[in-house]
């Protein structure tokens, strides 16, 4: 990822010394992410280019055999929109429901690595026709 925000994900070395793309131990690696990552905080919307590098990097560290568990704020800032409120005027209450705005707007099964694959493919063919025309 080149998101000067977004963390780089490489598996560190085991507790042996050994690294972890060896066959070796695998490791869980833990990702939490705020708000502010996931949301542009003007318009309450999805940075969709940093979660689509960020599920390239999970999608690789699971290829890996890593464990990802993925942990995130961003409902209350993307749920915000849903039940009109501000960032600025938003009380616990109304963070409340807009998490739950969110979560319920969202219950979807995560996808598969097939359906990552897919999503991939497509979003690069569609970089490279752009390119070519």
């Amino acid at each position: 990822m080149t998101d000067s925000l977004a963390p780089q994900f490489e598996p560190s070395a085991s507790a042996n010394g050994s690294d972890a793309s060896d066959g070796a131990e695998k490791s869980t690696i833990v990702v939490k992410i705020g708000s502010t990552l996931i949301a542009n905080s003007d318009l309450l919307t999805p940075r969709f280019g940093f979660l689509q590098r960020l599920m390239e990097d999970i999608y690789r560290l699971r290829q890996r055999g890593h464990k990802v568990i993925l942990c995130s704020s961003g409902a209350v800032a993307l749920g915000l929109k849903m039940v009109g409120e501000t960032p600025e005027n938003a009380g616990v209450s109304d963070k409340q429901a807009a998490a739950a705005a969110k979560a319920e707007a969202d219950a979807v099964p995560a996808p598969t690595e097939a359906e990552l694959k897919a999503a991939r493919d497509a979003k690069y063919a569609a970089r490279k026709k752009r390119k070519k025309g």
